[in-house]
């Protein structure tokens, strides 16, 4: 009886390991959400299978071309508090490699001034969006 009251017990806190949604973007850049899709993040995976946090929580889209990776997502994970965008300029070859690392990070907090931006730098569209975060 002891037994099952324990296994019952455990099977909630089993319930909350892993991810619920884990997605390859580009190169090391991934898509994470640990417990609850709220944590989506844009991550840079590591060489030992670690993922170092660039963006998030609440990434609601994100996008790629040869030279940035783009996120959108809601400060602190307050949808409440609006937008801001995550440029991070690439250096594909050297992503590829063990030793690559994102080159620069850029957060905008203002729409009008990302949509400049855009415009300007030629950065990508948000080719992957989760509707149901933004």
């Amino acid at each position: 009886m002891v037994r099952w009251l324990l296994v019952l017990l455990t099977l909630p806190l089993l319930s909350a390991c892993g991810f619920v949604h884990e997605q390859t973007l580009v190169a090391r850049y991934h898509l994470v959400a640990v417990d609850v899709y709220d944590d989506m993040m844009l991550c840079w995976s590591l060489d030992k299978g670690d993922c170092a946090g660039l963006a998030g929580p609440t990434v609601y889209a994100a996008g790629f071309n040869d030279k940035y990776v783009v996120a959108a997502s809601h400060p602190a994970g307050a949808r409440t508090l609006g937008s801001e965008f995550t440029i991070i300029s690439r250096e594909p070859n050297r992503e590829d490699s063990e030793n690559g690392e994102p080159r620069k990070i850029e957060v905008i907090k203002d729409p009008a001034q990302y949509a400049s931006l855009k415009a300007r730098l030629n950065l990508p569209d948000f080719t992957v969006a989760f509707d149901e975060l933004k």
